[in-house]
């Protein structure tokens, strides 16, 4: 089960797109839909086994024993331009 947010959001995209790059299919998990960085932490801690999570409470959960399985950044590249 992986905690999103929103379905069209950023979040979730990048999040669906850095599981592709990784060979996880839509078919192979299933998803709730959690907004909010610090409810998905909540849930993370509960009920989930995977969530997207911004700072700081990426850093509370490795800090807590959970492994970073990757950054968003590696599936939707920050844009340099401004």
């Amino acid at each position: 089960m992986l905690g999103l947010a929103v379905e069209a959001g950023t979040i979730t995209i990048a999040t669906r797109k850095l599981l592709t790059m990784h060979g996880v299919r839509e078919g192979d998990f299933r998803f709730k839909i959690i907004e909010g960085t610090p409810t998905r932490f909540a849930c993370l801690t509960k009920a989930m086994r995977r969530v997207p999570l911004g700072q700081p409470h990426d850093i509370f959960a490795l800090r807590q024993g959970y492994r970073l399985l990757g950054l968003s950044t590696e599936a939707v590249p920050i844009s340099s331009t401004r």
